[in-house]
């Protein structure tokens, strides 16, 4: 190295910082689309779907309101509007249903949807539905022993599961 002229040794010391300029660069880069990587699967995989579940609950917890409505106020043109914001909202609810089941799911994920689904379809089967047909024949009695016999039991089951879904979104992302 003694023999080697300065400008040689100075044209080798740069080329060599250069390399492993490069060398930290390219390490760097990876680092940066791998994070990139892994926010989008949160956002992707795990936030819009949280944000799917909440709108689904806002949904069902509407629905209860505006029966509760109904049972205050049962004039028929009151019902009519009343039960006519419950198909709208039952409608978005499928649809975004519909959206949540066709992202990524996990195994636990896909068992929790199962028991979701049979906790509304058993709410919409023996409460929504009975109430919304009690409330078209402005059969107030009906309805009313309809919500005290097994609103709050089917209305907890469906809370509970989707609670739980919810949850679940928020330790999948954690291990992200």
């Amino acid at each position: 190295m003694n023999k080697l002229k300065i400008a040689t040794r100075l044209l080798i010391l740069i080329g060599l910082l250069s390399a492993l300029l490069l060398t930290i660069g390219s390490i760097g880069l990876f680092g940066m689309s791998a994070t990139n990587a892994a926010f989008n699967s949160v956002y992707v995989d795990r936030m819009v779907p949280v944000g799917q579940l909440a709108d689904i609950q806002r949904l069902v917890l509407r629905n209860r309101l505006v029966i509760t409505e109904s049972l205050l106020d049962s004039r028929p043109d009151s019902v009519a509007q009343d039960l006519r914001v419950m198909e709208a909202n039952t409608k978005e609810i499928n649809e975004l249903w519909a959206a949540y089941l066709a992202t990524k799911l996990t195994p636990e994920e896909a068992q929790l949807t199962k028991a979701f689904e049979a906790a509304r379809q058993q709410f919409v089967s023996e409460v929504l539905g009975p109430m919304q047909e009690a409330l078209r024949k402005q059969d107030v009695p009906a309805a009313q022993a309809i919500q005290k016999d097994k609103m709050d039991v089917s209305y907890d089951a469906v809370r509970k599961n989707i609670s739980a879904l919810v949850k679940l979104q928020f330790d999948e992302g954690k291990k992200e």
